[in-house]
């Protein structure tokens, strides 16, 4: 039948389907902590989308995770749902994000640590703003206290938000270029975990980790070290990621014998170049990650 034919698109549909059934979409974030969609649309737009799997990673929290299992029900497909979450870490005087995968939500220790690091990101956020007069950008107050209010993990997105409804701003990203990115004039660094602590913490809550859109400067004496820290996957796939970066985070991988990982980086509708299932681990990645879950999280790396 020739292409464009009803059966043919039908088939091709299927095709895509089946594919997407593969996939997990291991980086996405929820009203839990700077993302826009709830838990629960978070978890229906994958359905919506077919995938397989989804991990909810918010920043320092695990408190999206039982409206995620829970909405599993609203969902016709639901996709498995991978307790996970993105830590605020520290690794050579600079800031490092670690995906944490198959981790027990309820362990004590892995959230104590993430309790420390949500009061050093409520300080960062109370000093940001402080410097906002400083710059002659004013928010109004009641603004800035339902902000503080909603008792979710905040950061610089929210604070991008508040200068766009002050009409200081059009959007979040000209909030970003001209104040919020790593050397613009409001923003002031994370104090983060040591990675080494970090790593340690989710291995004893029964995890994996995967390092998040590693950057472009990363080489492979970094990902070794890490990998002798109990390091278990790259981030490779990202759409921040050049098709060049993609291939070395690869190439480094597989010298080193980590694992690959995959995500959107969703925070709500938009850009749609961060749309849910955008970017995504493989089937065969998310089974290797999950059976080193299952061996204790203990190193991928030969003796």
């Amino acid at each position: 039948m020739p292409r464009g034919q009803p059966f043919t698109r039908i088939c091709q549909q299927a095709a895509q389907l089946a594919a997407e059934s593969r996939r997990a979409d291991m980086h996405l974030h929820s009203t839990a902590s700077d993302g826009l969609f709830t838990p629960t649309e978070v978890v229906q737009r994958a359905a919506l989308r077919g995938l397989g799997a989804i991990a909810l990673t918010d920043h320092d929290t695990l408190a999206g995770w039982e409206e995620a299992l829970a909405a599993r029900s609203t969902c016709q497909q639901p996709p498995e749902i991978i307790p996970a979450v993105e830590i605020t870490c520290s690794y050579r005087g600079r800031g490092l994000h670690l995906l944490a995968y198959f981790v027990d939500p309820y362990n004590a220790e892995l959230n104590q640590a993430l309790a420390e690091l949500r009061c050093r990101r409520r300080e960062r956020f109370l000093q940001m703003l402080e410097r906002l007069p400083q710059l002659g950008l004013h928010i109004n107050e009641q603004d800035q206290e339902a902000c503080l209010a909603r008792g979710h993990v905040l950061g610089r997105p929210d604070l991008a938000r508040l200068l766009c409804q002050a009409g200081l701003v059009a959007t979040p990203a000209e909030a970003f270029e001209k104040f919020l990115d790593d050397r613009g004039p409001v923003t002031i660094p994370n104090r983060g975990l040591p990675v080494a602590e970090a790593i340690e913490r989710v291995r004893s809550a029964g995890g994996v980790t995967s390092w998040a859109h590693p950057p472009l400067d990363v080489d492979l004496r970094q990902v070794e070290e890490l990998r002798s820290l109990g390091l278990h996957a790259l981030e490779a796939f990202h759409p921040s990621h050049s098709r060049q970066h993609e291939t070395l985070l690869l190439h480094l991988a597989e010298l080193t014998g980590l694992a690959v990982t995959g995500g959107s980086d969703n925070h709500g509708p938009t850009p749609t170049t961060r749309a849910i299932g955008t970017k995504a681990t493989t089937r065969s990645e998310l089974l290797r990650l999950r059976s080193l879950a299952r061996q204790g999280a203990s190193s991928p790396c030969p003796s």
